[in-house]
């Protein structure tokens, strides 16, 4: 019999906004924007209407190539400053594995239309791509950990949780239904602090946020 998952959300009172939703930083976002830099004075009205028309051209150019780029390929263009990850694709799914025994995979899928982004058993809906690739980014950093319920050595609970100042904070769970509850129950926290989010934003990153 396949196993039958249930979510449940945490009912917790939290800031306006999800912390995961603000806890990438500049130099983790995915968010992506064209800026357009105007040319300087031109001679010749014929020449200034060209180019104006030009500029046009390329902004709209630049903003149907970001949308044409699939959440998979900004997540490989991102994981490029992170050699060390070990990244696998397979189809419309790409995941990061853990770098060691207290990590956890980080996984998303491109439903097209619509994304799923997992921590090993957690996992949420997105219809927005942003959304989606904050989220995957932010179970990369130092501001996400994931709480994992066993029954014997049975995973059958996953929450996340965000850090919030110094404290934790509950964020959703994910859990099967069908759990062998005669088994002893052990807890056990996760993390992948690939991301510090505490390092400076380096002059490159500042310039693409203010984009």
């Amino acid at each position: 019999m396949r196993e039958r998952y249930r979510e449940e959300r945490a009912t917790l009172k939290r800031p306006n906004g999800a912390a995961r939703r603000e806890a990438a930083p500049f130099n983790i976002s995915f968010e992506r924007t064209t800026t357009v830099v105007r040319p300087g004075p031109l001679h010749g009205l014929n020449l200034c209407c060209y180019a104006v028309r030009n500029i046009a051209v390329a902004a709209q150019l630049g903003r149907s190539l970001s949308k044409m780029m699939s959440a998979i390929e900004k997540i490989k263009d991102k994981l490029r400053k992170y050699p060390q990850l070990n990244c696998q694709i397979e189809g419309n799914k790409i995941s990061v594995e853990p770098s060691s025994t207290t990590g956890f995979t980080v996984w998303l899928i491109d439903n097209d239309p619509g994304y799923t982004v997992g921590f090993d058993g957690w996992h949420e809906e997105f219809e927005n791509q942003d959304e989606a690739l904050n989220c995957f980014a932010f179970g990369l950093s130092d501001k996400c950990r994931l709480k994992v319920a066993k029954r014997g050595n049975k995973p059958y609970s996953w929450t996340v949780e965000s850090k919030i100042g110094k404290e934790w904070n509950e964020d959703s769970k994910t859990g099967l239904i069908f759990v062998p509850f005669w088994k002893t129950k052990t807890i056990e926290y996760l993390s992948n602090p690939i991301i510090n989010t505490s390092e400076p934003v380096t002059s490159a990153d500042a310039r693409t946020s203010r984009r």
